[in-house]
């Protein structure tokens, strides 16, 4: 009998579908997978962008306040240099100061003011007057922002003073023209004596009509550093420092550079008159724009993200309910499908795609279900056509025509043939002939692809057994439609012995007879 390999392939079969569930991965996973892989790389990209660009912003925005700063710190600065100015510019264009220089005048200061002392009426550290000659005729001093007492005179103060003093004196014209506005030639800015800077404005001392030469200097002074320019500016928690003018650094260009993450340090130039270059003044300021930019900036990029993790859930939500979760309940529907009953299609009628593969997924159902039944009448047939063939007395195969392999061998010509085991699944030249590499060269399947309808009668001595038969050989339906080769044998062996005997009777009689003939002379038939 043929061998039965169904129940074999449907094992391998169900195994194959177990690795292979095993090794794909859910639907659901997938999805999130994607959702997921898409929001992270829109976040990496909206927050690379968002925050270079923002920090950029914000440093510029810095950059900005810092140069706004400048301007104010410079207003402020011109105005307490202004105040200084109008000061100085009453006492050197005082008569009484005129005269006590003089010497006409020797209790100038015991006569105009009760304590003894000019500063307390002025926000200024120092009061000089000197003569034309650079002596010192008078000097106090007083802290009068720390409310302190009298002071020492600074050494190198005086010294200092003492050559602005001769620049405004030799600069100085009688009823000319003032570079400086209004009044007499005069010399304002800082000073920078022992690391310690003053704010110093030098007047000459002439008389109230400003013909006259000058007969000496003016000079008030105020020690201006860190707590002066905080009491100036209100910035207290900025720190200041005047610098010498470095020879090196351009004039107008201002610098700045960060110290830590909090601290910007800048150096701002302002206007310097007593030396001719601009004042660098050094301030470290907290960067409080930046910072708090900074930190409202991060809030913005959590926030952000948050929202576009909030947005990958609500995404994931909306795809697990009108898509994944529909598509699980059909999934179930067909697991518990019963063979007699349809997929109830108007559950899914709210989704037009989901109600169309549900209904192509029913219409699958009942057509597999036709073509089962089918392929169970159809191994009915078979099997009634193998009993059929099997009962028959005479050599039967079947085979593919494509591929020479055996589908059916009966019984008979097995045993015939001697194949045991084999014959179904075995390619028919290989063991139904002896010595052949390739398809025979009488194989009847040629003819039968030019004429299917036409049966090929035919005798063949076969290579294995020796005997000789009469084929039969047709197409005919076997199963799924398919067609396939036939070949009826019968072994005609005997009858071509037979036929071989005879003819060699025939032979010998028809040899006996010409031999005859050649004895007999032509007397002899003359008289016969």
């Amino acid at each position: 009998m043929a061998i039965d390999t169904n129940s074999s392939k449907n094992r391998h079969t169900g195994e194959d579908d177990v690795e292979q569930v095993r090794r794909s991965r859910s639907l659901r996973t997938f999805v999130l997978m994607v959702i997921a892989a898409a929001v992270l790389c829109c976040a990496i990209i909206l927050s690379g962008i968002f925050l270079r660009n923002m920090r950029i912003l914000l440093v510029q925005a810095e950059r900005v306040h810092m140069a706004e700063l400048g301007d104010a710190i410079q207003g402020a600065f011109d105005t307490a240099l202004g105040n200084l100015h109008t000061s100085t510019r009453a006492w050197g264009s005082w008569d009484d100061t005129y005269e006590y220089v003089l010497g006409k005048k020797p209790n100038y200061v015991e006569d105009n003011f009760t304590d003894g002392t000019i500063i307390p009426l002025y926000k200024a550290d120092f009061a000089i007057i000197k003569d034309a000659a650079g002596r010192d005729v008078h000097t106090e001093t007083r802290a009068a922002r720390d409310g302190k007492g009298r002071i020492d005179f600074p050494e190198g103060l005086s010294d200092r003073i003492t050559d602005v003093a001769a620049n405004v004196l030799a600069n100085y014209v009688p009823g000319a023209a003032k570079p400086y506005g209004p009044g007499p030639y005069y010399d304002a800015g800082f000073v920078i004596v022992q690391g310690q800077s003053y704010l110093i404005c030098v007047m000459p001392i002439i008389h109230s009509d400003e013909q006259g030469e000058a007969v000496g200097t003016f000079t008030f002074a105020a020690a201006y550093g860190d707590k002066q320019f905080k009491d100036l500016t209100k910035l207290e928690t900025t720190h200041f420092r005047i610098l010498e003018p470095d020879p090196d650094h351009p004039q107008g260009a201002e610098s700045y550079e960060l110290k830590g993450k909090d601290t910007i340090s800048a150096k701002l130039l302002l206007e310097n008159p007593v030396s001719g270059r601009d004042a660098v003044l050094e301030l470290d300021h907290p960067r409080v724009l930046y910072s708090s930019g900074h930190s409202l900036l991060m809030l913005t990029t959590v926030l952000l993200f948050s929202a576009l993790a909030a947005i990958m859930a609500i995404l994931y939500c909306v795809l697990n309910r009108y898509l994944l979760r529909p598509l699980a309940h059909l999934a179930d529907d067909v697991g518990a499908i019963d063979p007699n009953a349809s997929i109830d299609t108007r559950k899914y009628a709210r989704y037009q795609e989901l109600h169309t593969l549900s209904k192509a997924i029913d219409d699958m159902r009942e057509r597999l279900e036709q073509s089962h039944h089918a392929a169970e009448q159809s191994k009915v047939s078979l099997n009634v056509l193998k009993n059929i063939l099997n009962g028959m007395d005479a050599y039967l195969y079947v085979s593919d025509p494509q591929t020479d392999e055996i589908l059916f061998i009966n019984d008979k010509m097995r045993e015939h043939f001697g194949l045991g085991d084999k014959g179904v699944g075995d390619i028919c030249w290989k063991v139904l002939q002896s010595g052949f590499t390739e398809r025979c060269g009488f194989c009847p399947c040629y003819k039968l692809e030019k004429n299917p309808l036409v049966p090929v009668v035919w005798e063949e001595h076969n290579t294995v057994t020796g005997h000789y038969y009469r084929n039969t050989d047709i197409l005919i339906d076997w199963t799924q439609g398919q067609k396939v080769h036939l070949q009826h044998s019968v072994d005609i062996t005997d009858l071509k012995m037979a036929e071989f005997a005879l003819k060699r009777q025939f032979d010998q009689q028809s040899l006996m007879t010409a031999v005859s003939q050649n004895f007999i002379s032509e007397q002899d038939l003359d008289t016969l």
